[in-house]
């Protein structure tokens, strides 16, 4: 399930987590008795996986309230796009008319009472990338010396490895880039992995 990661607000003093007949409860405890406008900002998380799956969006609800409405707004990492799958009690607007900003926001909600469920599907973007090479080749005392540089352009998707194919013949290769992490060569394919995934503009030298 969903785990609480964090919950922060102004004289939030500490919080507990409960879990009781299939529900899970967040207790907040305030340095002092408040009244009027009060703002928690509550981080939860879950292990999805890097496959496409699908999900239910967990719902806050706060015990004894009158009346509960407010907004819903999804945000995913480059390269991932939610879908809905199932919506009821919510009504979808655009992403710019909610009272707050987040940049590169997929989708928005607004729902008039805690009677609302949302189930989401994962998608995973195809990444395209271009690459522009520079070959420079110098010739020694009974050797060949080379050097490539390479410039991808990464779309769509950000990835963590780039697929080389290099001649069987050329020996002594090495790979610098920012955060290459390692590459393993089988026959004339070379696998180059990186620490973190990378979008955009990213310069691979090849020697």
């Amino acid at each position: 399930g969903w785990a609480v990661a964090q919950v922060q607000g102004n004289k939030v003093a500490d919080y507990d987590v409960q879990d009781a007949a299939g529900t899970r409860g967040i207790r907040v405890y305030f340095q002092e008795a408040l009244l009027g406008h009060i703002v928690l900002n509550m981080r939860l998380e879950r292990t999805l996986g890097d496959a496409s799956g699908s999900f239910t969006l967990p719902k806050l609800t706060l015990r004894d309230a009158r009346a509960e409405r407010g907004y819903l707004l999804l945000k995913a990492e480059k390269g991932v796009r939610l879908k809905e799958q199932k919506a009821d009690g919510l009504t979808e607007v655009h992403t710019a008319s909610v009272p707050f900003h987040v940049p590169e926001a997929q989708r928005a909600y607004r729902f008039k009472s805690g009677a609302w469920t949302l189930q989401l599907v994962i998608e995973q973007a195809n990444a395209a990338i271009h690459a522009e090479l520079f070959h420079l080749t110098s010739l020694g005392e009974g050797a060949l010396y080379g050097s490539v540089s390479i410039t991808f352009r990464i779309e769509g998707a950000p990835v963590r490895k780039f697929v080389l194919k290099i001649p069987v013949g050329y020996q002594n290769i090495e790979f610098t880039g920012r955060d290459v992490r390692s590459w393993e060569r089988e026959s004339d394919l070379v696998t180059v992995y990186l620490q973190e995934k990378v979008l955009g503009d990213y310069t691979l030298l090849l020697t």
